[in-house]
C-alpha cells in the first residue's frame, strides 16, 4: 500500500493558532469591518461523573473572510463558571467564526456564520478513552468510481459514517506505545494512490497489515470518513476480504450503470440506488461484527482491446526480467545443441572407431550467468566495455570443450591419410 494524504475538515490546530495570532497582532489580513460584535459562550464537561472543570480555560477565536482568509484571531479564558467572552469581534459579511477549546489533548470548535452570532455558543468537552470498540460504524459504502480497463485498474472511493456513542472521546494511544486504539480500515491486495478526507480532527495516517489506521480523535456523535484508492486487477475478476475492523450495520458495494457487465459475489443483491441523478446497481451485507467482513469478488469487468494488452505485455516490466534471461539461455542452449552434433563428427567415426566418451558438461550455471550479465546490462548496471569482457569470457567457457575437440579430430584425420594410400 502506498499511503496518500489526509484531508480533515476546518479545524484549529495549535500552530495555525500561533500563526493567526502572530498575524492579527501586526494587523496583517485585517479585513474592513463594517461593524463589531460581542461573542458569548460557556464549555462544559460532557462525561458522566466527571470532575468540573477549572477556571481560566484557554478559549481561541478564529475569524476567515469569504474567501477562507485568515481576517482575524483572539484569545481569551473561561472564568469559574465556564463561561467565556470575545469583545469587539469585527462582523464580516460572509465570515466564518470558529472557536475551539482545547481539553486533554483534544482540541473541540464550533463555527458560525456572521448572521449566527447574537446567539450564546455551547461547546461540550469530555474525557477521553483508549478504548476503540466505543466507535462503531453504520454505513459503509464502497462505490466503484471508474475501471480502467487499458491498465487493468479499478478505482474505489469508500464512504464511512461512524458514531461514537459513549460520552468519551477515543484519543487513540501515541505511536509507539504498542496499543492499538486507532481507527483502522482494510485494502485490497497491492492498492495505491490512497486519499483519505473527513470531518475529523487532523491525524496522522499509517500502514497498518493490510491497510491503513488513522491516529485522529474521535469525540461522541457522528462522523464521516473517505478514502480513495486504486488496485489493479488479472483476467476478468478480482477477489478480496473485506475486513471490517470496526464491523459495520451495513456495508454496501455500489457499481454505477455505465459498467453493466460487473457483477459482485459475496453479499446479497437490493434495488439499484439513486445518488443525485447517478443510477447504481447495489449488493448488501449487514451486521458484521468487528473483525468480520464479506468476501468480495468483482467478476466480469472489462477487458483490453487487442493493441492495448500488446502494448502491456511489451511494457511490462516483469515479462522482459522473465524473457531476456529464458531468451538468452535458450539460445545458448541451442548453440551447445549445435556444437554437440557437429563436434564428434570426425574421421573416428568414419573409421569405424569406438564413440568417444560424453562430450564435458557444460555447466548450466554458466549459462544462467551470461543471461543475469545480459539482465544486468540491459537495466544499465555495468558499462558497456566491462559488459562485453565478462561475456566473451564467459562465452570463451561455454565453448571451451568443443573447441578442444575439434583440434584432436583433425589431427587423426592427418594420420589417417597417409596410412590410407
Amino acid at each position: 500500500m502506498r499511503a496518500g494524504t489526509a484531508r480533515p475538515g476546518l479545524f484549529l490546530g495549535s500552530a495555525v493558532l500561533a500563526l493567526a495570532l502572530v498575524l492579527w497582532a501586526t494587523g496583517s489580513g485585517i479585513s474592513f469591518a463594517q461593524s463589531s460584535v460581542t461573542i458569548t459562550g460557556d464549555v462544559v464537561n460532557g462525561t458522566q461523573g466527571a470532575e468540573p472543570l477549572a477556571a481560566e480555560l484557554p478559549v481561541l477565536l478564529l475569524v476567515s473572510d469569504r474567501d477562507g482568509n485568515l481576517a482575524a484571531t483572539g484569545q481569551t479564558t473561561t472564568d469559574a463558571a465556564g463561561r467565556f467572552r470575545f469583545d469587539q469581534v469585527d462582523l464580516l459579511e460572509g465570515a466564518t467564526y470558529t472557536v475551539g477549546v482545547e481539553y486533554a489533548g483534544v482540541l473541540y470548535r464550533t463555527t458560525l456564520a456572521a448572521t449566527d452570532l447574537g446567539q450564546d455558543l455551547h461547546i461540550t468537552v469530555y474525557e477521553t478513552t483508549e478504548d476503540v470498540s466505543v466507535v462503531s460504524v453504520t454505513r459503509q459504502v464502497m462505490v466503484l468510481a471508474n475501471v480502467d480497463k487499458d491498465g487493468r485498474q479499478v478505482t474505489v472511493t469508500e464512504l464511512v459514517r461512524l458514531v461514537n456513542r459513549s460520552d468519551r472521546t477515543l484519543l487513540p494511544a501515541p505511536l509507539g506505545s504498542g496499543r492499538m486504539s486507532f481507527l483502522r480500515f482494510s485494502l485490497p491486495s497491492e492498492s495505491s494512490e490512497l486519499i483519505v478526507q473527513s470531518d475529523l480532527p487532523p491525524g496522522e495516517i499509517i500502514s497498518v497489515g493490510t491497510g491503513f489506521a488513522l491516529t485522529s480523535p474521535v469525540a461522541p456523535g457522528a462522523h464521516a470518513v473517505e478514502f480513495s484508492y486504486l488496485f489493479p486487477y488479472n483476467g476478468d475478476r478480482v477477489s478480496f476480504s473485506q475486513n471490517l475492523l470496526q464491523g459495520a450495520e451495513i456495508y454496501q458495494v455500489l457499481v454505477p450503470e455505465r459498467l453493466p457487465t460487473v457483477q459482485v459475489t459475496g453479499l446479497e443483491p437490493i434495488p439499484v440506488v439513486n445518488i443525485q441523478g447517478s443510477v447504481y446497481r447495489a449488493w448488501e451485507g449487514r451486521d458484521f461484527l468487528p473483525g468480520e467482513g464479506p468476501e468480495i469478488e468483482l467478476v466480469h469487468l472489462p477487458q483490453p482491446g487487442l493493441l492495448a494488452r500488446l502494448k502491456n505485455s511489451l511494457t511490462n516490466g516483469a515479462l522482459w526480467r522473465k524473457a531476456i534471461p529464458a531468451a538468452a539461455a535458450a539460445a545458448l542452449a541451442l548453440l551447445l545443441l549445435f556444437g554437440a552434433i557437429k563436434a564428434p563428427r570426425g574421421t573416428a567415426a568414419q573409421e569405424g572407431q569406438a564413440p568417444r566418451g560424453p562430450l564435458p558438461d557444460v555447466s548450466s550455471e554458466l549459462v544462467q550467468a551470461i543471461a543475469r550479465l545480459d539482465e544486468q546490462y540491459r537495466r544499465g548496471e555495468l558499462a558497456e566495455d566491462q559488459y562485453r569482457r565478462t561475456r566473451q569470457g564467459l562465452k570463451s567457457q561455454v565453448l571451451a570443450p568443443y573447441q578442444a575437440i575439434q583440434p584432436e579430430a583433425k589431427g587423426s584425420a592427418a594420420a589417417g591419410g597417409p596410412g590410407g594410400c
